[in-house]
């Protein structure tokens, strides 16, 4: 088999908004749109009020060119996404290729503040690649492939064979892997049949060598990794990713020659992030039993709320001097809080009660914590999500994902076309 050697860093995109991945963007990109007008977006947009609480601190596996983790891959996820944001504020941060005969090395850093892993699905790999908790090995510097330690390394194994065509998911697996899933930490890996061409590479950005000659202080065999650079030389390699970032700016609307085949990566997924502070929230309210919610509320004001298990079901809390005296009850039913406004007086109580016999409900502010968002490769409501335009009689090869942990099922459904599937035609598959 030939070998081949891939390399990811984990590490976090700050503030990202699934409905506004990039502040900087110019035609034809252009975010904060929901074409279809859902409820409060009746003029096609969504207001930087939600687009900041739907804001959360992301994290990403992003490939990097080499051992040192200084030039990151630039290529896009779907090169047919018109909408798609620059690889600095992307989710998922990588989409890897390979073939049937290849040794596939995947050397991870976690950069990121707390232990992660990388745990595979589909493909055949010793116990040393294993990342599920706690099923990993251990090496004598106290590192685990289960648990990457910040600023550990590890390197996972895969053989590539002829049954192991087809596409698969990896992801988190360490102790907290939920929740790092929900923030954007996994990717795919697609392997193509023989023959087939993996997606057109992006341009090779110019300039990088004299970046690098900079920053190796001219010495190319001087191999300086991205964690251990001089405080002095730290600044350099920050230059070169905001030259980088701006450089893929003009990249990403810059018109390409059509593929014979449109490979799409899609995954399926949702935001959420339990690090958020809100301004008040329930514990998971067990279903069928009654399960209590109380919270007094002080000050004047709209005090808008979700369920954060189901995310489309809201509420409102109206707090004034001149609504009816006395605490209020809400009651929660499968799909709806009800009722969905509740006008209280200041220091009066709402209790809310879970009578849903099937589900757990949350009544969780929208102050203070990100508003969790079903989203396709990182982004929400169409117009911002993946806009993929391509020819006629050019192939589409779609890749779905279902990386949704929730409790909802999910489906491909594309309008005006069927694709084939386990020897069928079909318009929609169930994942």
């Amino acid at each position: 088999m030939s070998h081949r050697d891939i390399y990811l860093k984990i590490e976090a995109v700050e503030d990202y908004s699934p409905v506004e991945p990039m502040e900087k963007a110019g035609p034809p990109v252009q975010y904060k749109r929901d074409c279809f007008r859902n409820k409060g977006h009746e003029d096609g947009t969504i207001s930087s009020s939600e687009a900041d609480a739907r804001r959360l601190r992301a994290v990403v596996y992003r490939e990097y060119t080499d051992q040192t983790y200084l030039v990151p891959v630039t290529d896009k996820l779907v090169n047919a996404d018109i909408n798609e944001p620059i690889f600095s504020h992307r989710v998922p941060g990588a989409v890897l290729y390979t073939t049937p005969g290849e040794t596939v090395q995947i050397h991870v850093l976690n950069e990121d503040v707390v232990a992660h892993s990388l745990h595979m699905h589909g493909l055949q790999y010793g116990v040393e690649s294993d990342g599920a908790w706690p099923l990993g090995v251990q090496r004598a510097d106290g590192q685990r492939s289960d648990e990457i330690c910040p600023g550990g390394t590890w390197t996972y194994v895969f053989d590539i064979t002829h049954e192991m065509v087809g596409a698969w998911p990896f992801h988190d697996h360490a102790q907290e892997a939920g929740e790092a899933i929900e923030r954007g930490l996994f990717g795919g890996l697609i392997v193509l049949p023989k023959g087939m061409p993996p997606p057109d590479p992006a341009h090779p950005a110019p300039d990088i060598d004299e970046y690098l000659g900079r920053i190796h202080g001219g010495n190319k065999k001087r191999l300086l990794r991205a964690d251990a650079l001089r405080p002095e030389v730290k600044f350099l390699h920050k230059d070169l990713l905001e030259w980088m970032d701006e450089w893929a700016l003009g990249e990403v609307v810059r018109p390409r020659t059509p593929e014979r085949i449109a490979h799409i990566p899609m995954f399926l997924h949702r935001f959420s992030d339990t690090e958020g502070d809100p301004l008040f929230g329930s514990p998971e309210l067990e279903a069928g039993g009654g399960a209590l919610f109380a919270h007094t509320f002080n000050d004047v004001g709209d005090f808008e709320y979700f369920c954060q298990i189901h995310p489309e079901m809201e509420g409102t809390v109206q707090v004034t001097p001149a609504a009816p005296a006395g605490n209020k009850a809400v009651s929660i039913v499968a799909g709806a809080f009800v009722p969905a406004v509740v006008p209280v007086q200041p220091g009066n109580t709402v209790t809310w009660t879970n009578n849903d016999p099937q589900q757990r409900h949350t009544a969780t502010s929208k102050l203070g914590v990100s508003q969790p968002t079903h989203s396709l490769n990182g982004r929400a409501f169409v117009g911002n999500s993946p806009t993929i335009e391509v020819c006629p009689g050019q192939k589409m090869r779609w890749y779905v994902f279902n990386l949704d942990l929730g409790t909802l099922f999910h489906n491909l459904h594309v309008h005006a076309m069927r694709f084939q599937f386990a020897g069928e035609t079909a318009d929609v598959r169930t994942i």
